[in-house]
């Protein structure tokens, strides 16, 4: 529903600004990516990464997070 998900972004987005921390589990990305500095990947129960969006793309030589969670998933790095 575009109308409920543009509310919700505006909702994150305001508290985002107001200085609050939020926690969002999801598999899609590409929105993951729009609202988070920090991210943390789980994987078969362990934990595959965990902090700096920026550190991520780095450390798997990726410039967008899909990509770099499949690198990290997969245990290669993807250019």
């Amino acid at each position: 529903d575009p109308i409920a998900s543009g509310m919700l972004k505006g909702a994150l987005r305001k508290a985002r600004t107001d200085g609050r921390t939020i926690l969002i589990s999801s598999h899609i990305l590409v929105e993951l990516e729009e609202f988070a500095d920090d991210v943390a990947f789980l994987n078969d129960g362990q934990l595959r990464f965990a902090g700096p969006i920026e550190a991520l793309l780095k450390e798997t030589g990726t410039r967008r997070l899909e990509p770099a969670v499949a690198a990290l998933l997969s245990g290669l790095k993807v250019v």
